[in-house]
């Protein structure tokens, strides 16, 4: 199963290096299906390791870039572009290069993405799930469930991003003992991810490590 779809992604790729992409940025050519040339790729500021610290309910994090420049531009092209597939193989592969970089399959027994509510979310738990194929890890979302809507973060004060998501998640028995990657596109506050690791760490997983793409100034404010 893993290597059919690893041979289909390969085959989608070199059809789609057949035809030129223009950068999302700055509009040159954009080699190997990639959305970003080479000057603004050779631009994009790597992410600043952190470790999580006092009252955070993961133990580790790891991000591929900064959210700025052309990977914010990149990134919102993918979130809520029409077109969005133009940079789902580009982000897709930032995820995958901070995965390795950072941990190795046979730390994990689970990868669970953030849930949420809404189709655009659903773009990214597609590239989690192609990670989870890529690396072998059972690919486990309905572990994990968001029991409520809620107001998005952006839109909220620090101080009632701290208590829009109290209780909103809910774990599922089965992460008992278990080891989890827990999965979200971009990390800000960190409130988001930490509400989902306590849900995990109340039903009994054995630790939580999160992962992003891009990352701004995490736990700064939680």
């Amino acid at each position: 199963m893993y290597g059919v779809s690893r041979n289909f992604d390969k085959f989608r790729r070199a059809l789609s290096s057949l035809f030129t992409l223009r950068c999302v940025c700055c509009g040159k050519a954009a080699a190997d299906g990639k959305c970003l040339c080479a000057d603004c790729e050779s631009d994009l500021v790597p992410a600043v390791k952190l470790r999580p610290g006092e009252g955070l309910y993961f133990s580790r994090f790891a991000a591929k870039y900064e959210y700025s420049g052309g990977a914010k531009t990149a990134f919102l092209r993918f979130k809520f572009s029409g077109d969005y597939r133009l940079c789902s193989d580009t982000v897709f592969d930032w995820l995958l290069s901070a995965f390795d970089e950072n941990f190795s399959p046979e730390e994990f027994d689970f990868i669970i993405p953030v849930p949420a509510f809404g189709g655009r979310k659903a773009r990214f738990s597609a590239l989690v799930k192609r990670l989870a194929h890529y690396r072998e890890i059972p690919f486990a979302p309905e572990l994990l469930v968001k029991t409520r809507k809620t107001e998005k973060q952006h839109n909220l004060s620090a101080e009632l991003r701290k208590t829009n998501l109290a209780g909103a998640f809910c774990a599922d028995p089965a992460v008992l003992k278990k080891r989890i990657l827990l999965v979200d596109d971009v990390m800000t506050t960190g409130n988001t991810v930490n509400e989902c690791s306590k849900a995990l760490a109340a039903a009994g997983a054995a630790s939580v490590a999160v992962l992003t793409v891009l990352k701004t100034n995490p736990f700064e404010k939680i």
